[in-house]
Parts: structure tokens; C-alpha cells; sequence
């Protein structure tokens, strides 16, 4: 198969200041990201209507694309705050608006704003592609369902009509028995509403069945019938980039930074290797077990490849192979020799210790412990209630937490 010459763009979630330093340090061309109770993102760290201008700023300048995302449910008494967040939007210099709902993309038009459409309005057919495409749309984000045939189908049939619309697709990240979300559990549960970004996902839980008629009783859990795995793509990277597509998606804006860091750096790393011709099946392999040590339910390669019937999780919680756990804060950073200066809170740090440092500004630094010092005097290990001297190598900053990797199940 001949490598498609027209390079995609990689997208990646952030949730809120670090995850997005750690998407920019770490290969992304487009950063998505939303206001406060407009993004489906409602339990996560949002940026403030205010901070738009920053988050811009910040992402033009490592040369991305900055995306705002406005596609949960809007209700008649919220369409002023909507207006107000797409004037700012626009002020801004945002570079798309990811909507769906048809009061949003009505006002997107009207203030002239590149117009994107959400996963959450499930495109799979040409006819949808058409209706979009004739409201302005720059790029639609295709719904999850739809398999590689489908994909490459409505790519040729864009190119046969002469569109100047592109097509995004997820590659990464959690997965929603409801495909694109649109779910009413946590809401009946709870009042906690999917479609306003409040998911408490219940979906993901045991329960204990009870058969009415005698009180009998079972419990089901080891299966988790209503929780899929996570999406990977890796395996199948340059099927999905010789499919049509122009953008990349990794979902992860409730994700901490480490995880965006890893996932982006992985995929940035397998996209070059694909348009150099190494990307073989070792090196997939090998990014698949890379991107196993971050938090994962199980891997799916979702309906890429049809329908994923067995793809759900075997156990509750991350099947990560390894944990973070808590050490201390960065007290002091002394760039000129790229050492910090490290408050020991949790536990200790010994030397050749996997340590993770992350922070609003800093994003997510990772880096093997090979010298520290206390007082000056060169130390294997220290412990809680010391204060340390660790060379990083990059930049940190005063208040970052740090961190150690410990193999999953260890202390």
C-alpha cells in the first residue's frame, strides 16, 4: 500500500493547563479544549471564558491549531453564556469551533467562526456530509461506528464532489457504550446528566441483579457488560491514515498530563514513522506496550475493523503496568544547571527511581533519577521530611508535584 503523501493533523484533548502544556511539548498540531459547562466535560478542570485568550496565545505560539469545543446540550436559558464564550472565541483568534447542536452552529455561521462538527452528531453517511458541508462546515468529526471501508467510502466520495471539507476520527482513548455518549443512565441514576458532560459512568460498576419472584440473587461484574475497553489504533495506524482522514484524535481532556504526554508522544512518534517508512509491525508493537503503561481498561481497536462484540473490560479500574505515587513538591528550580530542588512529603526517592514531574506551566516531565544531592554531598536515597537536590534535565517549576512509577501492585 503506497503511503498517503498528504501528512494528517493530530489533535489531543486538554482539560486544563498541564495536560495542555503536555499535548504542545509533545508533538500536537491541534489542541481541543473547552469552557466551563459548555464541553461535555463537566467533572474535569475547564478553562475559565477569560483564559481563552491565554490558551490561544499559548498554543500559537508552539505553532498549533486551538479548537474550542461546545457540543453538549444547550438549554434556551444558556444561549446568552454561549454567545458571550463564541464572541470571545472569536476575539481570540480561535482556529474551529467543534459543535453540533444547530442553535450553536447557527451562531458559529453568523460570527464567522470555522465551523467543525462533533462526534456527537454521529456523520456516517454522505447525505449528512452534504447537509453540513452546506451550513459551512470546514471538518466533520465521523461517528465512531463506522468501520475502515465506511470511512475510505465517504473520503473518495468528498474528493469526487470537489468539497473543501475534511474528516476527523478518534485514534485514542476512552470509549462509551453509547458510541458518542448519548446516554441517559447517570441521569436517571443520579441526575447527573451525559449530555451535559456529568457522567458518573455507573455503566463501569458491579451490580447485584435480583430475581423477583424468590429473592434469588447474582452478581454481575467480572465483565462489566456496559464498559468497553479503550480505543488504541496504533496496530492499525496506516490503515486509518491511507483511509481519507485529515486530522487525528486522541480523547483525553479528564486524562492527567503524564497521559497525554506518553499518548501524544506516541502517536506523534508512530505518524513520522509511517511517512518514513519505518513504521513496521515490531515498532507497533513496541508503541502498544509503551502505551500500556499509562491508564488503560484494556485495549479495543473500537469498529475500525467491524464490530467490536468481545471488547469489553475484564476488571474494574486501569490495567496500567505501572502506578504513579506521591513523593513531594519542586520548592526551587535552578535552570541554569537544570536541577530542582525537591521537598520529600509522601515517600522516598532512591537513585535510578522512574520520576514524573508534573504542573500548570510544565506539563508532564519524566526522567530516570541518576544524581541528587543533599547539603551538597552526593545521596543514593532520601527520605520524607528531606529536602533535595534532583538534576531534571528540563524545565520544572516551583509547587509541580513529583512523582515515582512503580510496576503495578508494588509499594
Amino acid at each position: 500500500m503506497a503511503r498517503s503523501k498528504r501528512r494528517v493533523e493530530l489533535v489531543v484533548g486538554a482539560g486544563w493547563w498541564d495536560s495542555l502544556n503536555a499535548a504542545l511539548n509533545n508533538g500536537a498540531d491541534g489542541v481541543y479544549f473547552g469552557v466551563k459547562g459548555f464541553n461535555l466535560r463537566a467533572n474535569a478542570r475547564s478553562f475559565e471564558i477569560n483564559e481563552l485568550k491565554k490558551v490561544v496565545s499559548l498554543v500559537h505560539s508552539c505553532g498549533a491549531k486551538a479548537y474550542l469545543t461546545l457540543n453538549s446540550i444547550v438549554y434556551q436559558g444558556e444561549i446568552d453564556k454561549v454567545r458571550a464564550i463564541l464572541r470571545e472565541a472569536r476575539a481570540v483568534g480561535v482556529d474551529g469551533v467543534i459543535c453540533w447542536d444547530l442553535g450553536v452552529v447557527s451562531m458559529v455561521q453568523e460570527m464567522g467562526l470555522d465551523l467543525h462538527i462533533s462526534t456527537q452528531a454521529s456523520v456516517s453517511n454522505m447525505g449528512s456530509v452534504m447537509a453540513y458541508a452546506s451550513m459551512g462546515a470546514r471538518r466533520v468529526v465521523l461517528a465512531r461506528e463506522l468501520d475502515l471501508s465506511q470511512i475510505r467510502e465517504i473520503a473518495q466520495e468528498i474528493s469526487k464532489k470537489g468539497l473543501s471539507l475534511e474528516l476527523e476520527v478518534f485514534v485514542h482513548g476512552a470509549m462509551c457504550i453509547s458510541i458518542s455518549g448519548r446516554c441517559f443512565m447517570s441521569e436517571f441514576l443520579y441526575q447527573r446528566s451525559a449530555n451535559r458532560g456529568d457522567c458518573l459512568q455507573p455503566c463501569r460498576r458491579k451490580y447485584r441483579v435480583i430475581e423477583l419472584q424468590e429473592g434469588k440473587e447474582m452478581v454481575v461484574g467480572d465483565g462489566y457488560v456496559l464498559s468497553p475497553r479503550d480505543l488504541a489504533t496504533v496496530e492499525i495506524l496506516d490503515e486509518i491514515l491511507e483511509s481519507g482522514v485529515s486530522a487525528l484524535k486522541i480523547e483525553g481532556r479528564t486524562r492527567p498530563a503524564e497521559y497525554i504526554a506518553q499518548v501524544t508522544r506516541i502517536y506523534r512518534s508512530a505518524i513520522e514513522d509511517y511517512y518514513n517508512g519505518r513504521l513496521s509491525d515490531n515498532v507497533k508493537q513496541n508503541y502498544l506496550k509503551e502505551l500500556s503503561l499509562v491508564y488503560n481498561r484494556g485495549f479495543s481497536k473500537g469498529f475500525y475493523l467491524g464490530r467490536p462484540l468481545n471488547d469489553l473490560v475484564s476488571q474494574d479500574g486501569s490495567l496500567s503496568l505501572r502506578r504513579k505515587m506521591y513523593v513531594g513538591r519542586v520548592e526551587r528550580f535552578f535552570p541554569k544547571i537544570s536541577v530542582a530542588e525537591v521537598s520529600i512529603r509522601n515517600r522516598g526517592l532512591r537513585l535510578g527511581d522512574d520520576v514524573l514531574i508534573t504542573g500548570k506551566s510544565t506539563g508532564a516531565v519524566e526522567f530516570r533519577l541518576e544524581s541528587m544531592q543533599i547539603q551538597r554531598r552526593p545521596v543514593v536515597q532520601a527520605d520524607p521530611s528531606q529536602i533535595v537536590a534532583v538534576y531534571v534535565g528540563r524545565k520544572v517549576h516551583k509547587g509541580d508535584s513529583v512523582f515515582v512509577w512503580k510496576a503495578a501492585g508494588k509499594q
